[in-house]
């Protein structure tokens, strides 16, 4: 958690100043308000009243939906002079960036805070896959076989995406067939009935193979649709990349995601970046 305290902070002086603080504030795409001394909200721009799912005005700011208790830390730090400025916060599993500062009256006495606030959970989320991705990188230069491998692409990157399940699957001698390298989190059933499966057939791996692209299924009836046979859950959503090194494609990374979770963009440059370091490192093996 990063946080500066200002010993000179910035202020908004009188009622006249506090007005127009407030204008063209309640359009901001950021969430923004008001607080008095004992922390009760006196102005909650649109975006604010949006995060609430209410107007929070007149109810503390404890209440306001779901506020971390750091950020109302730092609009008591603002309210008694220092401002704080881009503290990280967490709460309910989202992440805010802060920025707090004093209110002040006419005669420069503080009646409370200024609080501002941005959600960076992408932010967030892509700063510590890209952090996972340098560890990924430096288990596998240690990582001579390919058992070894699987074992450090899936489970590091199971762990980064919150995903619920991940399977490697490599050409066979053939070039015909797909073979599980390694799995996490499918039942033994899908190992011992998939072990080995055409390239051809209609699965995510398969086209992923065929077309050395990714396939990312963002909605369970996407799936249903293109792969009516695949024995998943219904709301099953998926990122599968084919392991490509130089000219050859070596087979397919899979990661599965349960409640019909979307594959933003981060999660599918982190599925790419992932593919193409396991490809390399099951080449060399």
């Amino acid at each position: 958690m990063t946080r500066k305290s200002v010993p000179s902070p910035q202020s908004i002086a009188g009622r006249e100043g506090l007005q127009k603080s407030v204008i063209g504030m309640d359009g901001a795409p950021f969430c923004f308000g008001i607080v008095d001394l004992e922390m009760r909200v006196q102005y909650a721009n649109g975006a604010f009243r949006r995060f609430c799912g209410d107007s929070p005005v007149g109810g503390l700011l404890a209440d306001a939906g779901p506020i971390s208790p750091d950020l109302v830390a730092a609009a008591m730090s603002a309210a008694s002079g220092a401002s704080v400025l881009e503290l990280e916060v967490e709460q309910a599993g989202r992440h805010q960036l802060v920025s707090c500062f004093p209110v002040r009256d006419d005669a420069d006495r503080p009646t409370g805070a200024g609080v501002a606030f941005r959600d960076i959970t992408e932010w967030v989320g892509d700063r510590r896959r890209a952090d996972r991705l340098q560890q990924v990188s430096a288990e596998l230069s240690g990582a001579p076989r390919i058992e070894s491998i699987a074992e450090v692409v899936l489970g590091r990157g199971r762990q980064a995406l919150g995903a619920s399940a991940g399977l490697i699957a490599l050409i066979d001698a053939s070039g015909r067939s797909l073979e599980i390298a390694g799995q996490v989190g499918f039942d033994e059933s899908v190992e011992r009935e998939w072990h080995s499966f055409p390239v051809e057939a209609a699965t995510p791996m398969g086209d992923a193979v065929r077309r050395r692209e990714p396939v990312f299924i963002d909605l369970p009836e996407q799936r249903r649709q293109q792969y009516p046979d695949l024995p998943l859950p219904g709301d099953a959503t998926s990122a599968t990349v084919p392991l490509i090194a130089g000219d050859r494609v070596l087979g397919a990374l899979t990661f599965r995601f349960g409640g019909g979770r979307p594959i933003g963009d981060g999660i599918r440059g982190f599925v790419v970046a992932l593919g193409n370091q396991c490809a390399q490192a099951i080449d060399r093996a």
